[in-house]
């Protein structure tokens, strides 16, 4: 016998997992958001874009892995580490930064060949690049942990892959939309990254495979090229801009923005969908939950 809340199992169904850890995690957001901003007004840190970046960042960061340990303890009763998956993580990782810094290298050359490149020296100031740096490490785990952690893992238990996939690529698609410059293709090229990261974690049955790409990805388009990410101007050692059609190129919101890029994060998806597949632990079965 079913029941509306729990399974054949005597387990929480999957979409109330899901429910559950959203709860837990905009709770734990609010907290983190009060609790930083009280103790930011009594340093006397200057309130910049660079701050700014790094509150936000420190904000996602606890509830993503607060939420995680929560949902793994006291709803799936298993450790926390199951929903990242440390088996071989040296080797998922390298494997997605080699692919992430890949199709940075694929998506420089379409922009030189189909929409005229630009580069020139950016002046990063070291103190600013190191701390931009690391925030955007941090903010690509953030990112990582709540689009292809747990939310995505318990879904695709109880819906499937390829729609857990879509739920959550299509959230992922959604953060962006407040970002300077945003325009429909930016939004829809987000959602196809977020497929294509949730293919590699579906691939390696790990997080560290998609958190490599996403890190290479950011950090090589950011802090190295100079490119606009995502809308957004950090520091960098160059600095990068593209002529020609802003459909193509993406203008001011960046290479995201741009039909070139939706064609460099196909051919990601297809380079992860041809990688030998992972040997998947027991505890990722498709059980509906």
């Amino acid at each position: 016998m079913s029941f509306p809340f729990i399974n054949e199992s005597g387990e929480l169904r999957s979409g109330w997992k899901f429910l559950v850890f959203t709860v837990i995690f905009l709770l734990l957001w609010f907290i983190t958001a009060i609790i930083l901003s009280v103790v930011f007004r009594l340093t006397p840190i200057p309130y910049d874009f660079l701050t700014n970046l790094a509150l936000n960042a420190l904000a996602l960061f606890f509830p993503a892995i607060g939420a995680t340990l929560f949902v793994a303890r006291f709803v799936d009763h298993r450790p926390a580490s199951t929903f990242i998956g440390f088996e071989n993580w040296p080797r998922s990782l390298a494997i997605g930064l080699v692919i992430g810094a890949t199709l940075l290298v694929v998506i420089v050359a379409a922009t030189a060949i189909f929409g005229g490149l630009r580069i020139g020296p950016g002046g990063a100031r070291w103190p600013v690049w190191l701390a931009t740096a690391a925030i955007l490490v941090l903010a690509a785990a953030n990112e990582e942990l709540v689009f292809r952690g747990y939310p995505l893992q318990s879904l695709a238990r109880g819906i499937g892959e390829w729609p857990a996939a879509m739920v959550m690529s299509g959230l992922f698609g959604l953060l962006h939309v407040g970002n300077p410059h945003a325009s429909v293709i930016g939004i829809m090229n987000t959602i196809v990254a977020g497929l294509m990261l949730s293919r590699a974690y579906f691939k390696a049955r790990s997080i560290w495979l998609p958190y490599g790409i996403h890190v290479a990805w950011n950090t090589g388009l950011g802090i190295v090229l100079g490119f606009s990410l995502s809308g957004i101007e950090v520091e960098s050692l160059l600095r990068s801009s593209a002529s020609g059609s802003a459909t193509l190129t993406g203008g001011p919101y960046g290479p995201e923005g741009g039909v070139l890029c939706a064609v460099t994060f196909l051919a990601g998806f297809a380079a992860i969908h041809a990688l030998s597949k992972s040997e998947t632990s027991k505890d990722h079965d498709h059980t509906v939950r």
